[in-house]
This record gives C-alpha cells, structure tokens and sequence, in this order.
C-alpha cells in the first residue's frame, strides 16, 4: 500500500498516516507500506504526485522494486517531503466508538493514543 497526504491538509489530518503504521506495525506487516507525503496540497489538490505514486505502486507489484521518497519525488517534480506528521495522539485524542471495542484500537503508546481509561499494551499495538 503506498498513501500520499499533504501535510498541510485540513478536512483530513496527515497525522491520520500515524494509525495507518500502527496498524500494518500490529499485524506485523509494515514491509508492505509506503507513506509518502507533499508539503502541500490541502485536501486532494497535491495531483504532481499521484501519476508517480501509482506508477510506483505498480513497479513495486510488477518488479518488487518498493518505493521511497528518494525514488519517487524525482519523478514529480521533487513534490514530496521527508517531512512527515507528528503524532496522531498529539493532534486527535482517541475517544471511544460506539460499537467498536477498544481493543480493536490500534496503538504505539504515544499520549492520546487509547481513550481515557485504557492503555496501550505496546507489545501488541493494541488498547486495553
């Protein structure tokens, strides 16, 4: 999977890319995540990289070549960043959902990460 978000997008925070690692970290599969990220762009409107992003995709499906920022901004233009978003539980504190128990939180134990009341069991990237 390779995501591309501009840090400067507002509707959807970049700091939402933190739960994505967080995820693929807790089923032990982060080899298969590229996160790849433009200085700007806002919501949607970064398009220099998406043309280079799927092109990359499909190398890395076809010739098990992966991508990286250094492969792909030359392609666009040098339109990424080495940069990436701090913390999700730094910008968006994790709250409860209803219907959705929290030990299907995933985690990495930064502040804000779990909902109050719980804690993150870190060996298992899961809230408790």
């Amino acid at each position: 999977m390779i995501t591309v978000h501009a840090l400067d997008d507002g509707l959807v925070l970049p700091e939402n890319e933190d739960k994505y690692r967080e995820a693929f970290e807790a089923a032990g599969t982060t080899d298969r995540l590229v996160q790849l990220f433009t200085p700007t762009g806002g919501h949607c409107l970064f398009l220099a990289a998406w043309t280079p992003a799927l092109q990359a995709l499909t190398a890395w499906v076809e010739e098990g070549q992966k991508p990286s920022t250094a492969s792909v901004s030359p392609t666009c233009g040098n339109c990424l960043t080495d940069q990436t978003p701090g913390p999700w539980g730094l910008r968006v504190v994790e709250r409860r959902a209803k219907g959705a128990p929290v030990r299907t939180l995933v985690c990495s134990a930064e502040p804000g990460d779990c909902p109050a009341g719980a804690t993150c069991i870190e060996a298992q990237h899961h809230c408790r």
